[in-house]
């Protein structure tokens, strides 16, 4: 009686190997994670040191609904549960009396970009610039390219 004709399972699929595998991938992405959640924080706190104590910059009221520039004044918050994590932003006031904020950490979140009136006129002034052939309204606005 031969037993090589027998099924085998690929040594991978066996249960206690692929839980050996599973357990080093996860080692692996721990420590990937490790490092760069520390480069993050790295990056983090060098933007907050490139940012001016003291600057002029564009904010929008909410309460007013309207664009003004002001003296803003950099504020750093630290989380009291983590204090590697910290978030920096400009404070700066209305004529009205209300505070506005921009941030300096976490620019992709800042309220101004959206809600500024003034920003939104210039994506529409400059949005044909920005354009690509495969959008639509290419061709309407600069026609097809002759072959």
């Amino acid at each position: 009686m031969s037993f090589d004709n027998t099924p085998r399972p690929d040594i991978e699929q066996h249960p206690h190997i692929r839980k050996l595998i599973e357990r080093q991938e996860k080692k692996s992405d721990d420590r990937n994670r490790h490092r760069n959640s520390n480069k993050e924080i790295a990056e983090r706190q060098e933007e907050i040191d490139k940012a001016k104590p003291h600057d002029v910059i564009e904010f929008f009221c909410t309460h007013c609904q309207e664009d003004f520039a002001h003296i803003a004044h950099k504020q750093v918050e630290t989380d009291w549960s983590n204090t590697n994590q910290k978030i920096a932003f400009y404070k700066g006031k209305h004529d009205c009396g209300f505070w506005a904020i921009r941030h300096i950490t976490d620019k992709f979140s800042d309220p101004y970009w959206f809600e500024s009136p003034q920003i939104a006129r210039d994506r529409g002034e400059h949005f044909t610039d920005l354009l690509q052939p495969f959008e639509s309204g290419y061709q309407l606005l600069f026609g097809r390219k002759n072959t």
